[in-house]
């Protein structure tokens, strides 16, 4: 299934019934955005991931969360979910 994304914010929802790696779930857009945010209920936070940085607090992303994915290509890009990739 492909979900495309416009240049800013996004909110897709993780199609999935298991957790996956970020990186692995991002990893077909990995020069295309800047951030990827999910809400943490318990801290009412948001909880950051960002390619750029150092070390990420976020690193799985987990069955239906919600997210919030800035998309830095001015064309866009393609979400390809793939579960046998992320399993």
């Amino acid at each position: 299934m492909d979900v495309p994304l416009e240049f800013g914010w996004n909110s897709p929802t993780y199609p999935y019934e298991f957790n996956a790696e970020i990186t692995k779930y991002l990893d077909k857009i990995n020069e295309s955005y800047r951030y990827l945010m999910v809400w943490n209920a318990s801290s009412q936070k948001f909880i950051l991931f960002s390619p750029l940085a150092a070390e990420n607090e976020l690193t799985m992303i987990s069955s239906g969360q919600g997210q919030f994915i800035y998309i830095t290509n001015t064309s866009g890009a393609i979400i390809k979910y793939n579960r046998s990739a992320l399993e």
